[in-house]
Order: C-alpha cells, then structure tokens, then sequence
C-alpha cells in the first residue's frame, strides 16, 4: 500500500501491461527509497502480479514468490529472499518460517535456515509431515543477525497430506533370469524416477518396471505430483533371485520293445510328466526311441528335462 501522506512529494508512475504491474520512479524518489522504504516488485515470470508493495518504515526482508503450489506434507520448496539495504554480521541465521493455515504468524513453524551475510538467496524448506492440510498458508524470512521479520510470499499457499509412492513386484521372487514388473503408484504420470542404488534408470520415467534379474535386486522409486519437489515421495522395493536347481532325469534299466523301463526325476519339489503325472518317477513301455519330457520345479524356478 502507498502511504500517500508520505510519498506526495514522489513523482511515481504505475501503469498495466499486459495484467502486469510496472514502475517507474524519479532519481529523488530512488534515493529516498534507498533508505526509507523498499520496493517489492515481482512483475515477470509465471507469478507476476499486478501489485506493488511499499513500506516507508524500517527496512525489512521481502520474502519472494513460492513457484510451488499445492505444496504436500514432507515436500521441499525453495523461499528466495531479499534484504537489500540490510546489513547481516557474522554469525546470521535466515530462517524460513510458515504460517497457521489463516496465515497469521502467532506461532510460526520453522521450515529449514540457511547462515549466511549475503542480503540475498533462498533457503531450501521441508514441510513437515505433520502439516494440517490447508489453503491460507504463507511463507515468511526472518534475519537474527541483524534481527528482521521479513514479509510473508504475497500469495496464500496450498498445503496438502503427504503424498505416498507404492511400488509392487509381480512376482517378489523370481528364477534367475526370470522376468518381474515392478507397479509404481501414486505420482503424475511420466513423473517418476527409479533407481538402482547407485545409478538410476536413465531416461525412464514411466510408473511401471520391467526387469529379468541375475542377483537380488534392490529398487528406489521417486514419484511427483504437480510441480517439481512440491509433492514427492519414494519407496524401496526388493526383488530376490533363486538361483536354478540341480536337476536330473534316469532310466533304470535300458529296455527292449514292449517291456518296461522307469525314469527317476530328482532336483525338484513338484514334477510334471508328459501324461500329466506328478510323480518322481514314470514307467514307459515304449515300442520305440521315445522322447520323454518332464518339468521339474524347486520353488520359482522350472526346468524341463
């Protein structure tokens, strides 16, 4: 707000453009805003806003726009801020703090700080988990070092619950080789990233995994929603490999046309014969070269033999 009682003298000059607000201020009024007041102008990018904040009291820092809204519980978001005209001492803290979900500032949660002398940055915040959800919320900056309550960002903010990544193995335990699809949920589509501790999947973002593991498998999966880092969450998933069983298949006796000869399967926990046994063993009589195929299983892997 203009204080019109104390800037009368100012020559300033506020015109729309395009819905975005500009300003123009004589060299008197930039010098005596240079000590008096500080200007809060954010007339680009895509949180321009037709406004123009003044204040002629003491100088204070101006806490800039939050590009991140809605903002779920345990997300990150950057606070720029700007204490041009300030001097910070060694030892200064800036601190982002956020509001109750009216956005007053009675009792303001502290969100992550940054030391620090230089007038200005952003500070990287964490919402807790425990964030009430809610639409009024605002973000401020304060100094210790010289002490400073910054302005809040302007605009009310979204906080919504924490976001919660699912990932499931189809199956969790595979044969070596075998293939397994992992299921991500929860994020955006085209928004996920997964990783195989130490790398990640280069350029793959898809929500579901395809694989055909040798050795146990441990996966990281990072899901969004909405703007970057405001909503995110992640889930480990593990898949275990079973090595392929010692497996073997003999005859008895050889035997002549007609007579009898018994096939002994070994290896395996299940058995499946051509003729749909599901024994160990078999007994053919074969009138000739006969082939004979059983498959045999010990846990998630099958051979045949």
């Amino acid at each position: 707000m203009i204080k019109s009682s104390t800037l009368s003298f100012l020559f300033l000059f506020v015109f729309l453009n395009t819905g975005k607000a500009q300003v123009f201020w004589t060299e008197r009024f930039e010098k005596v805003c240079s000590t008096q007041c500080k200007v809060d102008s954010y007339t680009t990018g895509p949180n321009a806003v037709d406004s123009i904040r003044l204040s002629t009291t003491a100088v204070s820092i101006i806490t800039g726009p939050i590009l991140t809204s809605p903002i779920c519980g345990c997300g990150v978001v950057e606070v720029p801020y700007d204490g041009t005209g300030l001097v910070f001492k060694p030892g200064n803290k800036f601190t982002a703090e956020l509001s109750d979900a009216n956005g007053s500032f009675a009792n303001p949660i502290g969100l992550g700080f940054k030391p620090g002398t230089t007038v200005t940055g952003s500070i990287t915040a964490n919402i807790r988990c425990d964030i009430p959800p809610g639409t009024g919320y605002r973000i401020r900056v304060t100094s210790s070092d010289t002490a400073s309550i910054g302005t809040d960002n302007g605009v009310d903010l979204k906080i919504n619950p924490p976001l919660v990544i699912t990932a499931t193995p189809n199956p969790d335990t595979v044969c070596v080789g075998s293939k397994a699809v992992i299921k991500g949920l929860g994020g955006d589509p085209k928004r996920y990233e997964w990783y195989e501790p130490p790398k990640t999947v280069p350029d793959f973002t898809d929500d579901s995994l395809v694989i055909f593991p040798t050795t146990n498998k441990t996966y990281i999966l990072w899901g969004r929603v909405g703007p970057d880092y405001g909503c995110i969450d992640s889930t480990t998933v593990k898949i275990v490999v079973q090595p392929k069983p010692v497996v073997s298949v003999t005859d008895t006796a050889r035997t002549c046309v007609g007579l009898g000869a018994v096939l002994k399967a070994t290896g395996g926990t299940k058995y499946l014969w051509g003729n749909g046994s599901t024994k160990d063993s078999l007994v053919v009589f074969p009138t000739k070269d006969t082939m004979v195929v059983v498959s045999i299983t010990k846990g998630y892997c099958t051979i045949k033999d």
